[in-house]
């Protein structure tokens, strides 16, 4: 019967399941709560800066009263009982509304400019504006150039964005609304607008018609004096006469010479248009103009068909040349169209010559009856014609002043009329309840839009992450094994747990590369990160510890050296001259290269143990021309019965690299987990298969378990026996 015992660490381990395929129609909603998970960190921080940034604003929310009156505009009752009572324009009673006047009225009225929702500059400035006016200043300096608002200016400003005024489609309701502070106040100014409005109204109508009655009045005046001349020259002549009445007979014969005359000048006209049409006509037939004046339908279909065949002609030159047999085709078509243009022409200005001859035989026989009307005329008295053309002239001037008379009366009658019917619906009443939401609701929908918003951007990261998280990415590449995963360590007080951890991962990674070798371990083995901080010297030194427990001697050959602190490895060369080598260390590999000093002098002993380090040295390393340096260092190792661990720089950074891995049994890669990207692992195994290494040995270095187990990947499950054991 099996038993648990508190505090011990659990053996069962957990196979890692087959990596999941979902179909492109299936919505794996444990991928996205995986993702969320392994990202709530970065969602939670970003929801938290969103939210800090936006609470300012959200505390400076003032709440908001918006009142509304409704009132009718009927149509005035017209005094013309013949024509219909229109309704005025709604859209420039609006825009009386909203006109100068009544905003300067209202704002006078509710001394708008002493309260600091309508002129921020009645209160003093709040710490965040005064902040953020300081850091302007500072950042862009103070303008002088523009012109600062004057104090109506700016209460104007914002007395339009607090005020809405629109009318309501089919219908002659308008609506004021208002918003402010203080609700009595949001109530007050709509109504205060309507009273305002029709007293202007008013006024400006009373004005409009006084004038034109005082116009009018000064016109009937004038008038009067026509008139009354006008009688007194008709009276003057028939006293001076002695002619009291006026014929019929003479105003027929008026009549009559009259409208022989207007045919006359239409005959005229007549004659003149087909004298042009005809010079026009001629005109095309010698080639001087192009289309005439109304010209028949026949000749604008042949010009249009002539227009067509050009455009042919032209496309027919332009692709085959002038040799074509289907140009000189459509050059016969051209000329042909052409000679009936021509024909057209020809026989459309004799029809016009024809129609000549007509009016001119026409406009002979007028003249003639014109003649003899007019020797009818001069036999009737001169006095008589004269006596007409003067009553005729004194019935006109009546005409106009009783015009004039019956507008006068008009306007009268409009004046004693309101200059509009309106009625009120619903007159603004102060609110109950602000206008929108509180603050508590904006903070909450503040919350969700940044915690929606930093979801979105984890996403985006996902996506767009590029980096090698698992020995998965890389099953397209056989020459690429996967020897294990390093989960993280702390470098400051460690904690046993995790150091418990890591060495299990290293021995099961050291078994791993023994397999590749048949149960035994390579003679040689070079470590090699992927880029310069995947900690590769911090694997091999560990590795290099693990084995020489066991048992196997080991001679580490460090050719990368510590690495500095990150702020003096990002200084300017001139704070730093020497960065990399600003302090003396052991001897070692440099000198060996650069002196061809014995390994014997340089190797340094460690402990009781059978671990050997060769340092790097000081100075700059000589690349390696070939491989015999790296071979006597291997000979060496051999005849020490020792294990020769290499730790390198980067196979892209480094060529001396490349030239190590081609005499090396096993060569380690360590990639570093979610730093690494996958294009420069790959690029990296590729190198070194060109160097001749078959088998490129791989593993993950500072695996966070309890993120990696939150990525859809076959080892997501890697390190689980060690979270569940930890948990008890």
């Amino acid at each position: 019967m099996n038993q648990i015992h508190p505090n011990r660490p659990s053996p069962l381990t957990f196979a890692a399941p087959d990596p999941a395929q979902p179909r492109e129609a299936d919505f794996d909603m444990s991928a996205m709560v995986r993702m969320v998970r392994r990202n709530a960190r970065f969602i939670a921080a970003v929801t938290a800066i969103l939210t800090v940034l936006a609470l300012p604003f959200i505390i400076a929310i003032d709440p908001v009263y918006r009142a509304q009156a409704r009132f009718l505009i009927h149509p005035t009752l017209s005094i013309d009982t013949t024509t219909e009572a229109t309704a005025p324009d709604l859209s420039d009673e609006v825009e009386r509304l909203r006109s100068r006047a009544i905003a300067d009225q209202v704002i006078t009225q509710f001394n708008l400019a002493a309260l600091p929702a309508f002129n921020p500059q009645a209160k003093p400035p709040s710490a965040l504006r005064r902040a953020y006016t300081g850091l302007k200043s500072a950042l862009f300096g103070t303008s002088q150039t523009a012109r600062p608002l004057g104090v109506q200016e700016r209460v104007l400003a914002s007395y339009y964005q607090h005020l809405s005024v629109w009318h309501e489609t089919k219908s002659q309701v308008v609506q004021i609304s208002f918003s402010a502070p203080d609700p009595k106040l949001a109530a007050d100014v709509p109504n205060a607008m309507v009273g305002i409005y029709l007293k202007d109204r008013e006024a400006k109508y009373q004005q409009r018609i006084s004038g034109a009655l005082e116009l009018l009045d000064t016109q009937i005046a004038a008038q009067k004096t026509n008139v009354a001349q006008a009688a007194t020259e008709v009276q003057t002549y028939q006293e001076e006469s002695g002619v009291t009445s006026v014929g019929r007979a003479e105003t027929l014969e008026q009549s009559r010479i009259v409208l022989v005359n207007e045919q006359l000048s239409d005959l005229q006209r007549q004659t003149s248009e087909l004298r042009g049409k005809i010079r026009s006509v001629e005109a095309a037939l010698a080639g001087q103009s192009g289309i005439t004046q109304d010209e028949p339908e026949e000749l604008s279909d042949l010009r249009k068909a002539l227009q067509l065949r050009k455009r042919s002609l032209a496309q027919l030159t332009a692709s085959y040349g002038e040799a074509y047999g289907g140009v000189l085709v459509e050059r016969a078509h051209i000329a042909e169209i052409e000679n009936s243009i021509r024909d057209e022409l020809t026989s459309w200005a004799a029809s016009m010559r024809a129609q000549l001859g007509q009016l001119e035989d026409e406009q002979a026989t007028l003249t003639q009856s014109r003649d003899r009307l007019q020797g009818t005329l001069s036999k009737t008295s001169v006095a008589e014609l004269k006596l007409i053309n003067l009553i005729r002239r004194a019935d006109a001037q009546r005409t106009i002043l009783d015009g004039y008379e019956g507008q006068r009366r008009q306007l009268e009658a409009r004046l004693s009329q309101p200059a509009l019917d309106l009625e009120m619906i619903a007159p603004a009443t102060p609110p109950l309840w602000p206008e929108g939401r509180g603050r508590k609701v904006y903070l909450i929908f503040t919350m969700l839009a940044s915690g929606l918003f930093a979801l979105t951007l984890a996403g985006a990261r996902d996506l767009t992450d590029r980096t090698a998280r698992s020995h998965v990415q890389f099953d397209d590449d056989p020459n690429l094994v996967a020897v294990g995963m390093l989960p993280a360590v702390a470098r400051w007080g460690k904690a046993q747990g995790e150091d418990k951890h890591f060495k299990l991962a290293l021995n099961s990674a050291i078994r791993t590369i023994a397999a590749q070798e048949g149960g035994t371990l390579p003679r040689s083995l070079m470590i090699t990160p992927v880029q310069p901080h995947d900690g590769a010297r911090f694997v091999g030194y560990r590795l290099a510890r693990e084995l020489v427990s066991s048992g196997q001697g080991v001679l580490l050959v460090d050719t990368v050296g510590p690495h500095e602190p990150w702020y003096l490895e990002n200084l300017p060369a001139i704070l730093h001259p020497d960065k990399s080598h600003s302090e003396i260390g052991p001897e070692g590999l440099a000198e060996h290269l650069r002196e061809g000093r014995d390994l014997s002098e340089l190797v340094d002993y460690v402990g009781a143990g059978g671990l050997r380090i060769l340092h790097r040295g000081n100075g700059p390393l000589p690349p390696l021309e070939d491989a015999q340096a790296v071979r006597a260092i291997l000979k060496y190792a051999s005849t020490h019965r020792l294990m020769t661990i290499f730790i390198c720089p980067p196979t892209l950074t480094s060529a001396s690299t490349t030239r190590i891995a081609s005499v090396m049994e096993q060569v380690l890669m360590v990639i570093r987990w979610g730093h690494s990207p996958q294009d420069a692992v790959r690029a990296s195994a590729h190198h070194l298969q060109l160097a001749g290494v078959q088998h490129v040995l791989s593993i993950l270095n500072r695996v966070d378990a309890r993120r990696q187990a939150l990525y859809p990947f076959g080892d997501g499950t890697a390190f689980a026996h060690a979270a569940r054991a930890d948990a008890w």
